[in-house]
């Protein structure tokens, strides 16, 4: 994703419908295991900030791990790949 304030790909932001909003988590990690995001509310997505701060993160491949039920199963799926920031 390109996170550079140009309207196109400026978030990293899971997409999906009938999702279960008290069981979602989205985290996002560095090379080296350091969480540089974090969240719950599935409409927030990762804008390649650190933290949420006014730095950002450098171009490179983060993991992201996502935690997600949907309102038909009654068990939580988890997600995991990688991400690709370009600015």
């Amino acid at each position: 994703f390109t996170p550079n304030n140009d309207g196109r790909n400026d978030y990293f932001l899971p997409y999906g419908n009938a999702m279960d909003v008290s069981q979602y988590s989205l985290q996002i990690f560095n090379r080296w295991g350091e969480m540089v995001f974090s969240t719950t509310d599935p409409n927030t997505g990762w804008n390649g900030s650190l933290n949420a701060g006014a730095y950002y993160v450098e171009d490179e491949v983060y993991v992201y791990h996502m935690t997600v039920k949907s309102v038909h199963d009654l068990e939580e799926k988890e997600f995991s790949g990688h991400i690709m920031v370009f600015r």
